[in-house]
């Protein structure tokens, strides 16, 4: 949650508590003294009592409660304060923006962009709230599909010098998605500049390009992570793991285990599994599920180790494992696998009726439509 500064003018006070002989303005001031030295929980109860003695209320002391409780996490009480604020001034930019923040972080994305809707509309002088404002609307648009207007978006953003290298990259994701390869890499490139001693940015970079299908490109960007100075053992044995150095992989998770890493582990067994040290890649997937039960992904990759190796039953284990965990982010290759897997042991009706399961929810998967036709006729 980013902190910004309070309305009000902080006037010198008692930094006491008491609300006794203060007046509504004086406790809104010394909310906003807590506030400052990230006091919030006193902020909170300043801000509350200065409500309490201005009932007629005044929206400045509900925006400022708002933005505490926000800082707090508690986006519930926080949307509440914030839409006591809208409700007492419907002009109010803070309070729009305040409601649009809670939502954001309860996960009502209607209701979010709805608000920051209303900041971004009447945008005339492009002030941190109204920047700010842009900015989580652009990401809803993204969210919402809108990529035309998520691009228009984080142009505006380019253009205003806010972020500049965040939107750079987030705008060239969206190329990326929309298969728009060299608009793409011009944005990356921008994105670099501010950011390119930084490995995770080579990392983000190149899940977008492949997750886009530019394999070859997304590649080359983790050739050029492994120049950057500073990265960690973790992260140059992901990056040797992917470009199929197994030896380099396995020597630098290896030292990223023994410094207690613990996606290492998941890398490490990977990686022996490709180098075909299989025991030793039972070893780590069995050690690391053990240690990391709630790990979905991990429980589907070692599902794809045992149907490879033939071991339909220990994988349909593996699979049902991960799904029981309920990982929205693995469900899918969990779901088709395991229907797989009951292809694999001829149990037809099951697999049939496994991949009509999966099409309903991922209807356009090409393979899974080519299996479910081919199994109708079995």
């Amino acid at each position: 949650m980013k902190k910004f500064l309070l309305i009000g003018a902080v006037v010198f006070c008692s930094m006491a508590l008491s609300a006794c002989g203060k007046s509504a303005k004086q406790l809104n001031n010394t909310g906003i003294e807590f506030f400052n030295e990230s006091d919030y929980e006193k902020a909170v109860t300043a801000f509350e009592q200065a409500i309490e003695k201005d009932k007629d209320g005044k929206p400045e002391y509900n925006v400022n409660l708002g933005k505490a409780y926000a800082e707090l996490g508690k986006y519930d009480e926080a949307e509440k304060a914030f839409m006591a604020a809208y409700t007492d001034d419907k002009t109010s930019k803070d309070a729009q923006w305040g409601i649009g923040v809670s939502a954001y972080f309860l996960g009502d994305y209607a209701t979010s962009m709805e608000y920051f809707g209303k900041v971004v509309e009447n945008i005339s002088v492009y002030d941190e709230i109204d920047l700010d404002s842009l900015q989580y609307y652009a990401s809803l648009q993204t969210y919402y599909g809108d990529s035309a207007g998520a691009i228009d978006s984080y142009t505006v953003l380019i253009r205003k010098n806010y972020n500049v290298e965040q939107q750079y990259f987030l705008r060239g994701s969206i190329y990326a998605a929309q298969g728009m390869e060299n608009e793409a890499v011009l944005d990356y490139e921008e994105a670099l500049k501010a950011y390119g001693n930084d490995y995770e940015i080579y990392y983000n970079i190149y899940y977008s390009l492949h997750k886009a299908g530019f394999e070859n490109r997304a590649v080359s960007y983790l050739r050029r992570a492994l120049e950057v100075d500073g990265a960690d053992n973790l992260l140059k044995g992901k990056t040797y793991y992917i470009i199929a150095d197994y030896e380099n992989a396995k020597k630098f998770l290896s030292k990223a285990m023994d410094e207690g890493k613990q996606e290492a582990e998941f890398y490490l067994a990977m990686t022996y599994e490709k180098l075909g040290n299989n025991e030793e890649a039972v070893s780590m997937y069995e050690t690391y599920l053990k240690n990391y039960p709630s790990d979905a992904g991990a429980y589907n990759q070692y599902g794809m180790y045992c149907l490879n190796k033939g071991d339909y039953n220990a994988a349909l284990g593996y699979f049902a494992a991960g799904l029981a965990l309920g990982d929205t982010d693995a469900k899918r290759e969990l779901m088709f696998n395991q229907a797989c897997c009951y292809e694999y042991l001829y149990q037809y009706s099951t697999a049939y009726e496994k991949f009509g399961e999966y099409l309903k929810l991922y209807p356009n998967d090409e393979a899974a439509k080519h299996e479910y036709d081919f199994l109708s006729t079995r």
